[in-house]
């Protein structure tokens, strides 16, 4: 029993020296940034030491852009959020991606549901713009959502009129 107690003890000792040193190095880093008088300074100095650029962060990002899907019976409004998001965090990387490979990203991203409007979008043209495509997306779903509400509509009066 006294081993435990002792081991414990030795542990929860190493637990707040670790503790100790992350609080003193955050005192450290704040005490940094306080004796900065410009904003960008600030900001540069900030940046240095919270955002990570490492190649397993970029990697991990570029899977999830590359990797994105819109499941079937997924949220439109929540996949464009995702990639939006995405796209933000690439963009904090210093990664450049032309406007026309991310609407290409995104529309080889949707189920196979949305071909027909992959297709429209595409036909006929030599370059693609992001912000064309997004608002083409979202007036379709605009669409599919008003005439889903309206087809649950005419069925309630088709059946009341039956009955």
């Amino acid at each position: 029993m006294d081993r435990i107690t002792s081991s414990l003890a030795g542990e929860g000792e190493e637990y707040l020296n670790e503790r100790m040193n992350n609080q003193s190095t955050e005192k450290e880093r704040r005490q940094e940034v306080l004796d900065l008088t410009d904003s960008a300074e600030v900001w540069e100095k900030l940046e240095s030491q919270y955002k990570s650029k490492s190649l397993a962060t970029r990697v991990h990002i570029k899977k999830q852009f590359y990797g994105l899907r819109l499941s079937k019976d997924g949220s439109f409004e929540k996949h464009l959020d995702d990639f939006n998001r995405i796209v933000t965090q690439m963009s904090t990387l210093d990664d450049v991606i032309k406007e026309e490979d991310k609407a290409l990203v995104l529309l080889a991203s949707l189920p196979a549901s949305y071909n027909h409007i992959v297709t429209t979008l595409l036909f006929g043209k030599d370059t693609l713009k992001l912000d064309e495509v997004i608002a083409s997306l979202l007036m379709n779903e605009s669409r599919r959502s008003q005439g889903t509400s309206t087809s649950s509509h005419s069925e309630v009066l088709v059946i009341e009129s039956k009955g």
